[in-house]
């Protein structure tokens, strides 16, 4: 079922309601020299065919559920376009709630999960690794609001927490979110950009991924010429 939900989302439509939004199928962003997972795009004819084998064919006798969301103009757009397309492709009515901030962070909470249904999750890396993504999946995390407890997820995440090598341990994050991926207790939407502006006589401010700079090598220079910066 959970593969179902994530089938029937058109990505490039939400993605496409925002300049540079870039829709996205696995959970871990573009980060070098980590190979992401493979997800599932846009293809209702197979979530079709999953919810018939689930026992719900055309949305019959499918239970009542809720997307939760907290209050913001984007996140209520994104909400009625996956509203829209699961009545579409899936015959499934969706409740959208739309709660404030502070109710929603509360009702997302790891050792509260307090929604029935799906509630949307934005995340931000807390420093620059795929596991600040994952540890979302790991059910001794306090990040984890799915509700989702797996043993080969959390065996693998833990055994990459212990693996010293480099390149062995990319290869086994990535195993434990191709997992993922896989069983869909998340649904990756799309990733946002990050406008990055800078005066041409400001040396050695240059973007990086979490947006944090070491403003001790950060200086203005108004002599120095534009082309040699």
């Amino acid at each position: 079922m959970r593969r179902a939900f994530s089938l029937a989302i058109d990505r490039d439509i939400i993605a496409d309601q925002a300049p540079g939004r870039v829709s996205a199928t696995s959970f871990v962003p573009p980060m070098g020299g980590y190979p992401a997972a493979s997800g599932v795009g846009y293809d209702p004819e197979t979530a079709r065919r999953l919810l018939a084998e689930a026992g719900y064919p055309n949305g019959a006798g499918f239970p009542e559920l809720e997307y939760l969301y907290n209050t913001n103009d984007s996140n209520k757009q994104t909400a009625e376009l996956c509203q829209q397309m699961w009545l579409r492709e899936l015959n499934i009515r969706i409740n959208l709630v739309n709660v404030e901030r502070r109710v929603h962070l509360a009702r997302i909470r790891a050792d509260r999960v307090d929604f029935h249904g799906l509630a949307k999750r934005p995340q931000q890396a807390n420093y620059p690794d795929p596991a600040t993504f994952l540890e979302l999946a790991y059910s001794a995390s306090a990040e984890n609001s799915t509700g989702w407890h797996d043993a080969k997820f959390d065996g693998l995440f833990e055994s990459a927490t212990r693996e010293l090598n480099d390149a062995r341990r990319a290869e086994i994050l990535h195993q434990a979110e191709q997992y993922m991926i896989d069983q869909q207790p998340l649904i990756p939407l799309y990733t946002e950009p990050s406008a990055f502006m800078c005066k041409p006589y400001v040396i050695n401010l240059v973007p990086n991924l979490l947006d944090q700079h070491d403003w001790r090598g950060i200086y203005i220079d108004h002599a120095v010429p534009a082309a040699s910066r």
